[in-house]
Protein backbone atom coordinates (compact mmCIF):
# COMPACT_ATOMS: atom_id res chain seq x y z
CA UNK A 1 0.00 0.00 0.00
CA UNK A 2 0.99 3.19 -0.73
CA UNK A 3 1.75 5.49 2.62
CA UNK A 4 -0.11 8.46 2.52
CA UNK A 5 1.94 12.04 1.90
CA UNK A 6 3.93 10.34 -1.26
CA UNK A 7 3.97 12.52 -4.74
CA UNK A 8 1.89 9.79 -5.77
CA UNK A 9 -0.99 10.18 -4.24
CA UNK A 10 -0.36 14.18 -3.94
CA UNK A 11 0.73 15.18 -7.37
CA UNK A 12 -2.89 15.91 -9.35
CA UNK A 13 -3.67 13.40 -12.27
CA UNK A 14 -4.14 15.31 -14.86
CA UNK A 15 -0.76 16.72 -14.76
CA UNK A 16 1.08 14.09 -16.69
CA UNK A 17 -0.96 14.32 -19.22
CA UNK A 18 -1.05 16.80 -22.68
CA UNK A 19 -3.09 20.06 -22.18
CA UNK A 20 -5.67 18.87 -24.93
CA UNK A 21 -5.86 15.53 -23.28
CA UNK A 22 -6.06 16.65 -19.44
CA UNK A 23 -9.50 18.91 -20.87
CA UNK A 24 -11.03 15.50 -22.44
CA UNK A 25 -10.28 12.94 -19.95
CA UNK A 26 -11.36 15.15 -17.13
CA UNK A 27 -14.69 15.83 -18.85
CA UNK A 28 -14.90 12.38 -19.43
CA UNK A 29 -14.17 10.59 -16.08
CA UNK A 30 -16.39 14.13 -14.90
CA UNK A 31 -19.47 12.79 -16.85
CA UNK A 32 -18.84 9.31 -16.33
CA UNK A 33 -18.62 9.26 -12.78
CA UNK A 34 -22.56 9.39 -12.17
CA UNK A 35 -22.75 6.24 -13.80
CA UNK A 36 -20.27 3.97 -12.06
CA UNK A 37 -22.11 2.09 -9.64
CA UNK A 38 -19.55 -0.18 -7.49
CA UNK A 39 -15.93 0.76 -6.21
CA UNK A 40 -13.48 1.21 -9.16
CA UNK A 41 -10.14 2.22 -9.61
CA UNK A 42 -8.18 4.42 -12.49
CA UNK A 43 -5.59 1.56 -14.37
CA UNK A 44 -3.72 1.36 -17.95
CA UNK A 45 -1.99 4.30 -19.56
CA UNK A 46 -3.03 7.27 -17.91
CA UNK A 47 -1.65 5.56 -14.39
CA UNK A 48 1.11 4.11 -15.97
CA UNK A 49 1.81 8.37 -17.27
CA UNK A 50 1.19 9.48 -13.60
CA UNK A 51 3.58 6.76 -12.02
CA UNK A 52 6.00 7.89 -14.40
CA UNK A 53 5.85 11.73 -13.57
CA UNK A 54 5.41 11.75 -9.71
CA UNK A 55 9.19 9.68 -9.96
CA UNK A 56 11.07 11.82 -12.35
CA UNK A 57 10.97 9.67 -15.25
CA UNK A 58 10.07 10.40 -18.85
CA UNK A 59 5.95 10.17 -19.40
CA UNK A 60 5.33 7.70 -22.27
CA UNK A 61 5.44 10.09 -25.22
CA UNK A 62 2.39 8.65 -27.24
CA UNK A 63 -1.39 9.64 -27.14
CA UNK A 64 -3.68 8.39 -24.41
CA UNK A 65 -5.80 5.97 -26.23
CA UNK A 66 -8.40 6.40 -23.91
CA UNK A 67 -9.19 5.34 -20.05
CA UNK A 68 -8.82 2.26 -18.38
CA UNK A 69 -11.44 1.31 -15.94
CA UNK A 70 -11.69 -1.53 -13.31
CA UNK A 71 -14.79 -1.57 -11.31
CA UNK A 72 -16.17 -4.37 -9.74
CA UNK A 73 -19.37 -6.74 -9.98
CA UNK A 74 -21.22 -7.72 -13.35
CA UNK A 75 -22.68 -4.80 -13.73
CA UNK A 76 -20.29 -2.37 -13.39
CA UNK A 77 -22.03 0.98 -14.68
CA UNK A 78 -25.67 2.09 -14.93
CA UNK A 79 -27.25 0.80 -18.00
CA UNK A 80 -28.71 4.16 -18.69
CA UNK A 81 -24.90 4.87 -19.65
CA UNK A 82 -25.79 5.11 -22.99
CA UNK A 83 -27.06 8.35 -22.51
CA UNK A 84 -23.58 10.45 -22.46
CA UNK A 85 -21.40 7.24 -24.04
CA UNK A 86 -21.79 5.09 -26.96
CA UNK A 87 -21.39 1.39 -25.84
CA UNK A 88 -19.63 0.12 -28.30
CA UNK A 89 -18.99 -3.27 -26.80
CA UNK A 90 -20.13 -5.11 -23.94
CA UNK A 91 -18.49 -8.95 -23.41
CA UNK A 92 -19.62 -11.16 -20.55
CA UNK A 93 -16.81 -13.53 -19.55
CA UNK A 94 -15.96 -15.95 -16.85
CA UNK A 95 -13.39 -14.03 -15.96
CA UNK A 96 -15.26 -11.17 -15.79
CA UNK A 97 -17.46 -8.92 -18.15
CA UNK A 98 -15.57 -6.00 -20.64
CA UNK A 99 -17.32 -3.13 -21.43
CA UNK A 100 -15.82 -0.74 -24.29
CA UNK A 101 -17.75 3.33 -24.59
CA UNK A 102 -16.98 6.03 -26.45
CA UNK A 103 -17.61 9.65 -25.47
CA UNK A 104 -20.36 11.37 -27.42
CA UNK A 105 -18.75 14.76 -27.35
CA UNK A 106 -14.96 14.93 -27.26
CA UNK A 107 -14.48 10.79 -28.72
CA UNK A 108 -12.85 9.58 -26.01
CA UNK A 109 -12.53 5.70 -25.74
CA UNK A 110 -13.22 4.09 -22.32
CA UNK A 111 -12.58 0.40 -21.66
CA UNK A 112 -14.32 -1.20 -18.73
CA UNK A 113 -12.66 -4.20 -17.10
CA UNK A 114 -13.41 -6.57 -14.14
CA UNK A 115 -11.95 -5.73 -11.19
CA UNK A 116 -10.71 -9.23 -9.04
CA UNK A 117 -11.36 -9.22 -5.63
CA UNK A 118 -7.53 -9.85 -4.39
CA UNK A 119 -5.32 -7.21 -3.74
CA UNK A 120 -7.55 -4.31 -3.93
CA UNK A 121 -4.61 -2.02 -3.34
CA UNK A 122 -5.25 1.95 -4.20
CA UNK A 123 -4.80 5.51 -3.19
CA UNK A 124 -6.70 8.23 -3.79
CA UNK A 125 -5.54 10.87 -6.49
CA UNK A 126 -5.73 14.76 -6.81
CA UNK A 127 -8.17 14.93 -9.84
CA UNK A 128 -9.14 18.12 -10.86
CA UNK A 129 -10.92 19.49 -8.05
CA UNK A 130 -11.50 15.74 -6.13
CA UNK A 131 -9.68 12.85 -6.19
CA UNK A 132 -9.65 9.45 -8.19
CA UNK A 133 -9.36 5.74 -6.95
CA UNK A 134 -5.91 4.85 -8.79
CA UNK A 135 -4.58 1.45 -8.87
CA UNK A 136 -0.62 0.71 -7.22
CA UNK A 137 2.08 0.48 -9.05
CA UNK A 138 2.79 -3.25 -8.74
CA UNK A 139 -0.49 -3.83 -9.32
CA UNK A 140 0.19 -2.09 -12.45
CA UNK A 141 3.50 -4.25 -13.27
CA UNK A 142 1.78 -7.08 -12.48
CA UNK A 143 -1.02 -6.78 -15.21
CA UNK A 144 1.29 -5.76 -17.73
CA UNK A 145 3.79 -8.35 -17.42
CA UNK A 146 0.70 -10.72 -17.76
CA UNK A 147 -0.06 -9.25 -20.76
CA UNK A 148 3.71 -9.51 -21.74
CA UNK A 149 2.75 -13.20 -21.59
CA UNK A 150 0.66 -13.61 -24.37
CA UNK A 151 3.37 -13.60 -26.66
CA UNK A 152 3.83 -17.19 -24.88
CA UNK A 153 0.79 -18.34 -26.51
CA UNK A 154 1.37 -16.87 -29.68
CA UNK A 155 -0.41 -14.12 -29.41
CA UNK A 156 0.61 -10.30 -30.31
CA UNK A 157 1.82 -7.67 -27.69
CA UNK A 158 1.83 -4.15 -28.37
CA UNK A 159 5.64 -2.97 -28.17
CA UNK A 160 4.29 -0.48 -25.44
CA UNK A 161 3.61 -2.42 -22.95
CA UNK A 162 7.25 -3.93 -23.03
CA UNK A 163 7.96 0.23 -22.29
CA UNK A 164 5.80 0.12 -19.73
CA UNK A 165 6.59 -2.59 -18.05
CA UNK A 166 10.73 -1.67 -17.61
CA UNK A 167 9.60 1.30 -16.30
CA UNK A 168 7.25 0.16 -14.01
CA UNK A 169 9.88 -2.97 -12.67
CA UNK A 170 12.32 -0.01 -11.39
CA UNK A 171 9.67 1.50 -9.43
CA UNK A 172 7.39 -0.95 -7.91
CA UNK A 173 8.04 -3.05 -4.68
CA UNK A 174 9.43 -6.48 -6.31
CA UNK A 175 7.69 -8.25 -3.49
CA UNK A 176 4.64 -6.94 -3.72
CA UNK A 177 4.52 -7.32 -7.68
CA UNK A 178 5.29 -10.91 -7.54
CA UNK A 179 2.63 -11.47 -4.87
CA UNK A 180 0.34 -10.12 -6.84
CA UNK A 181 1.02 -11.63 -9.93
CA UNK A 182 0.86 -15.05 -8.11
CA UNK A 183 -2.22 -14.44 -6.68
CA UNK A 184 -4.15 -12.86 -9.69
CA UNK A 185 -2.15 -14.81 -12.68
CA UNK A 186 -0.25 -17.74 -11.32
CA UNK A 187 -3.41 -20.34 -11.76
CA UNK A 188 -4.13 -19.30 -15.04
CA UNK A 189 -0.35 -19.99 -15.76
CA UNK A 190 0.55 -22.76 -13.98
CA UNK A 191 4.39 -22.37 -15.41
CA UNK A 192 5.20 -19.03 -14.52
CA UNK A 193 6.09 -19.53 -10.69
CA UNK A 194 6.70 -15.82 -10.41
CA UNK A 195 6.81 -11.97 -11.99
CA UNK A 196 10.46 -12.19 -12.93
CA UNK A 197 9.81 -15.27 -14.83
CA UNK A 198 7.12 -14.15 -16.91
CA UNK A 199 8.69 -11.19 -17.22
CA UNK A 200 12.17 -12.41 -18.64
CA UNK A 201 10.20 -15.31 -20.68
CA UNK A 202 7.97 -12.87 -22.25
CA UNK A 203 10.98 -11.10 -23.71
CA UNK A 204 13.04 -13.79 -24.79
CA UNK A 205 10.01 -15.17 -26.60
CA UNK A 206 10.02 -11.70 -28.26
CA UNK A 207 13.51 -11.85 -28.94
CA UNK A 208 13.28 -15.01 -30.54
CA UNK A 209 9.92 -14.35 -32.32
CA UNK A 210 10.09 -10.47 -32.98
CA UNK A 211 6.87 -10.56 -35.22
CA UNK A 212 5.38 -11.39 -32.52
CA UNK A 213 5.34 -7.89 -31.64
CA UNK A 214 2.20 -5.27 -32.87
CA UNK A 215 1.35 -2.08 -32.44
CA UNK A 216 -2.36 -1.88 -31.39
CA UNK A 217 -3.03 -5.95 -31.68
CA UNK A 218 -6.67 -5.37 -30.66
CA UNK A 219 -7.70 -3.00 -33.48
CA UNK A 220 -9.33 -6.19 -34.94
CA UNK A 221 -11.83 -5.86 -32.08
CA UNK A 222 -14.10 -2.93 -34.26
CA UNK A 223 -14.89 -0.09 -33.49
CA UNK A 224 -18.60 -1.10 -33.18
CA UNK A 225 -19.53 -4.60 -31.87
CA UNK A 226 -17.96 -8.03 -32.71
CA UNK A 227 -18.72 -11.54 -32.55
CA UNK A 228 -18.00 -11.51 -28.79
CA UNK A 229 -20.71 -8.70 -27.97
CA UNK A 230 -23.68 -9.48 -25.46
CA UNK A 231 -26.60 -7.86 -27.71
CA UNK A 232 -29.65 -9.06 -24.73
CA UNK A 233 -27.61 -8.28 -21.72
CA UNK A 234 -28.25 -5.25 -19.61
CA UNK A 235 -26.46 -2.68 -21.63
CA UNK A 236 -27.74 -1.58 -25.03
CA UNK A 237 -25.03 -1.83 -28.09
CA UNK A 238 -25.28 1.73 -30.08
CA UNK A 239 -25.53 1.24 -34.04
CA UNK A 240 -22.71 2.93 -35.50
CA UNK A 241 -25.07 5.35 -37.56
CA UNK A 242 -26.13 6.99 -33.89
CA UNK A 243 -22.73 7.34 -32.10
Amino acid sequence: MISANTPFNQTNLLDCLKPEEARRAADTISELQPYIQRPYALVGGWAIRHIAHVNDLAVPDRPLGGIDLVIRGDQPLRPDVDKAFAITHFHEAPAGNFLKLLHRENGMKVDVFHWPIVHPDISLVPFDRSSLPVQSPEDQYAKTVWDMTKVLRGESVDPKQIEDAKMLQTVADSVTSNQVFVQLYGNRQPSLSTISEGFNSALSAISDKPELLATNPHESLGAFSCDQCVTDGPYRLTPLSQA
